[in-house]
């Protein structure tokens, strides 16, 4: 009985044409990875204050240099601070986003 080898029965280019696809997907999964970090980071600044009533934000965070106007239903704030922003669903801490994009 004889045996197959599969490099035998692929030919040297499509060998190399598989190798090269397998590098671009390791390739693209590694860069989403990073994308998701930074996204990640970016929208979750303060994820601590996430839940937190608007007077808990300001018994931790201090007042903040902004407070827009409530607009929408449900009812959406934004408060502004120097390094992140924090979004309020009524009363309560929806999500914070960093202001400049980067990790605390």
């Amino acid at each position: 009985m004889t045996s197959i080898n599969l490099f035998q029965l692929l030919k040297p280019s499509a060998l190399k044409i598989g190798f090269i696809c397998f590098g671009l997907i390791l390739a693209m999964g590694a860069q989403a990875s990073e994308v998701n970090l930074y996204a990640k980071n970016k929208l979750n600044a303060k994820s601590e204050l996430s839940g937190m009533s608007m007077v808990q934000v300001v018994a931790t965070e201090g007042e903040p240099t902004m407070k827009h106007a409530t607009v929408g239903q449900p009812p959406i704030t934004r408060w502004d601070y120097s390094r992140f922003s924090v979004y309020f669903e009524g009363k309560r801490v929806l999500h914070s986003v960093m202001a400049d994009g980067k990790p605390n």
